[in-house]
């Protein structure tokens, strides 16, 4: 079993070189490097999909952002994205409720 500081470690060569290469490095096989990396994509998912219920839409594109390869991560970025537009949307919506109304009021006065 190996320690979650040498997984980090592991995880962190992989920006800078191959799989296979750290893997070697390491001395471990490949396989459980690629499971290594799976694990810790899940873990950021799911505290992507946290950070769009919490509304930190901002915090959530930063960390998607650092997973190009991943597909399911970026599924997630455009989704943050997504729903991104439909809050200005909804914000611009109510500004202009507000300002019909006050046009309204000013109207019957």
């Amino acid at each position: 079993m190996y320690s979650l500081e040498v997984k980090e470690q592991a995880l962190l060569l992989l920006k800078e070189y191959p799989i296979k290469e750290v893997a070697a490095k390491i001395g471990i096989s490949v396989p459980t490097l690629y499971n290594w990396k799976r694990e810790y994509e899940k873990t950021i998912s799911k505290s992507i999909s946290q950070m769009i219920v919490d509304l930190e839409y901002d915090k959530a594109i930063e960390t998607a952002k650092r997973f190009p390869r991943d597909k399911f991560i970026q599924s997630q970025l455009i989704t943050i994205y997504i729903k991104q537009v439909n809050k200005a949307n909804m914000i611009k919506q109510l500004k202009l409720q507000n300002a019909f109304r006050r046009i309204s009021l000013f109207k019957i006065n």
